[in-house]
């Protein structure tokens, strides 16, 4: 049952590992058996927060999924061969629902490093962005050999320009409404996890900062293990940060088509049973969208890049509301900076998130006991991801590395993703924390 298991004869009980499960499995599992646990929360208007938040239970969201399946056997047929989707829309959970529907029809999404627009390859989906001068774009879709774009809107920028540039097919795909309203037939997905632990789930694309951005596919093996280390208990004496998110509503503000979008709001929420928050479709990427997100909800944890901190740390009646509901934040996609970091915590408890596109984010550890403040900045990485810290040329400076596990099912995901080799280089660099051993800061 895709569900948290704890131990016995231990005080307190801790997570039990689960075995490995596909997604859509999980989903439509939890569709059976808890039909009214909450998947998401959205706005019921797609214009305003003032009329409130929506939730999306699990049947809601398995009758979407399985609606827009059936949407793409009937307009698209089948694929036995993970051909390439891309899907450009608005921000609304269709990026979600998509992702899922496609696996279902035998596709898969592609995830572009693109501002509100994705597209899909097998079927997969890959989801590129709007801001990408369109013969960037097109040399991606190229590159994945995609035929076929998905969107929400033809009234999109980037979608009138494609149809005057290329010669793809373009179909709209069911409004959210529509998918959520209407009762549809489950679509049956009969394959096991052993047999389809190396297909694709999803294919996201590396950040593009030395480049045009790499496509790099998740597999479901992929996905799973990520899932299983961060649920992994961690050394004693410490806690887990990745399990402090297990059951709770949390608020994750990040661009639609970007990896980071589906950690907290896919890839953690479905196994751990989080509550995730969406905000208006076409909001804009700030911290006013924060704000009204947090006022319409009760979000525990808020999840989001270094400039949305900086918004709501900049004024003292944001820091007097936040804290009436949540009571950590996590920061990720940059270093915070200290003037930032010094305000806010001494409001909540305040940490960094890291990862790549590559490994995902690293499962973290802090010692049990009171929350240090002084050292926000600083993370211990779990040690079933064996990541070590090696000194670049006698300096202050560290590059993290991941080392492979000796055990076959505690590999690291980056290492499934490169088989051919035993350790990968992050690329990234650290200082070690001088008030805590073990822990590091993320410099870039």
């Amino acid at each position: 049952m895709p569900t948290l298991q704890f131990s016995e004869g231990l005080s307190p009980p801790q997570p039990i590992l689960q075995r490995k499960q596909l997604l859509n499995h999980i989903i439509d599992g939890f569709a059976q058996t808890r039909p009214e646990s909450v998947w998401a929360k959205v706005p019921k208007n797609s214009t305003s927060y003032n009329a409130g938040y929506r939730k999306i239970t699990y049947k809601l969201m398995a009758n979407a999924v399985n609606g827009l399946a059936w949407w793409i056997k009937r307009e698209l047929g089948e694929s036995k061969t993970f051909e390439t989707l891309a899907y450009f829309g608005n921000w609304d959970p269709r990026y979600c629902i998509l992702m899922l529907a496609a696996v279902k029809a035998g596709y898969k999404v592609d995830f572009e490093r693109f501002r509100h627009f994705g597209l899909t390859n097998g079927k997969q989906m890959i989801f590129p962005s709007p801001t990408y001068a369109i013969a960037g774009v097109t040399r991606l879709l190229d590159r994945v050999d995609c035929k076929c774009i998905l969107m929400s809107s033809g009234q999109l920028d980037i979608i009138k320009k494609l149809s005057q540039h290329t010669g793809r097919q373009l179909y709209s795909i069911p409004s959210f409404e529509t998918l959520l309203n209407e009762e549809y037939p489950h679509y049956p997905f009969d394959k096991t996890f052993e047999s389809a632990r190396e297909e694709p789930l999803v294919m996201v694309h590396t950040s593009g900062t030395t480049g045009m951005p790499k496509p790099l596919i998740y597999t479901h093996d992929w996905v799973a293990t990520w899932v299983e280390q961060c649920q992994t208990s961690p050394i004693e004496g410490h806690m887990s940060l990745e399990s402090i998110c297990f059951g709770i509503e949390i608020c994750a503000v990040g661009p639609p088509n970007h990896s980071s979008n589906f950690y907290p709001n896919i890839f953690a929420a479905i196994p751990n049973q989080i509550v995730v928050i969406f905000p208006l479709p076409e909001a804009s990427f700030t911290f006013e969208t924060a704000m009204e997100m947090i006022r319409g909800n009760d979000p525990y944890l808020l999840l989001a890049p270094a400039h949305i901190l900086d918004g709501i740390a900049s004024d003292k009646k944001y820091i007097e509301e936040v804290p009436s509901k949540v009571k950590w934040i996590a920061f990720g996609g940059g270093p915070l900076s200290k003037p930032t970091g010094a305000i806010l915590t001494e409001c909540f408890q305040l940490f960094g998130m890291y990862g790549t596109s590559e490994m995902g984010t690293v499962p973290k550890i802090v010692p049990t006991g009171p929350w240090n403040r002084r050292s926000w900045n600083s993370w211990k990485p779990h040690s079933i991801r064996n990541m070590s810290f090696r000194q670049i040329q006698g300096g202050d400076s560290y590059e993290a590395w991941i080392t492979k596990n000796k055990e076959a099912e505690e590999e690291q995901p980056v290492l499934k993703m490169f088989p051919e080799l035993n350790e990968w280089s992050t690329r990234d660099m650290f200082t070690a924390d001088p008030h805590r051993e073990g822990f590091w800061s993320y410099q870039g």
